[in-house]
């Protein structure tokens, strides 16, 4: 016998409100996965970039905005193993704005990738009762929970 009991005690998480995330929303509009980058992916973009650096690597820049989309983490949390948020955050509408963006994206349109995360889950409270003998019997196992004790 198994009883489930599954209570919703809030709402899903949202972002700002009425701000979705622009990134995500740049994959959804185009229905892109999230490319991975690898040393081969990399390869493929790594001609394409013509900005000066500001002391960030470029890789790991392109490496941090991927995570954010693919994680579904506001700016604020993402980590900082990948450089400054905000810097995340400024090279990403400066690539966006030069066209750098669309062109990395669509070298890496074949790459391997993930889907875009789903929307978030609403808070839930669950509360769950098994009786594992039962279950056991229904299997037609009633010799080996015997055996078992």
């Amino acid at each position: 016998m198994l009883n489930v009991v599954v209570t919703i005690v809030g709402d899903a998480p949202q972002g700002r409100t009425g701000q979705p995330c622009a990134l995500a929303a740049w994959f959804r509009e185009r229905g892109r996965i999230v490319p991975i980058l690898t040393d081969e992916a990399w390869g493929e973009i790594a001609p394409l970039t013509t900005y000066k650096s500001r002391g960030l690597d470029p890789r790991l820049v392109m490496r941090g905005i991927l995570h954010k989309v693919r994680t579904d983490t506001p700016w604020k949390d993402v980590p900082t193993l990948f450089g400054r948020r905000a810097a995340l955050q400024t090279y990403w509408t400066r690539w966006r704005e030069s066209g750098f963006w669309e062109q990395a994206m669509d070298a890496l349109a074949s790459a391997e990738g993930t889907q875009l995360p789903g929307p978030g889950a609403p808070n839930l409270q669950m509360q769950c009762l098994m009786q594992p003998l039962t279950i056991l019997e229904s299997e037609g196992h009633p010799g080996d929970v015997a055996r078992r004790g």
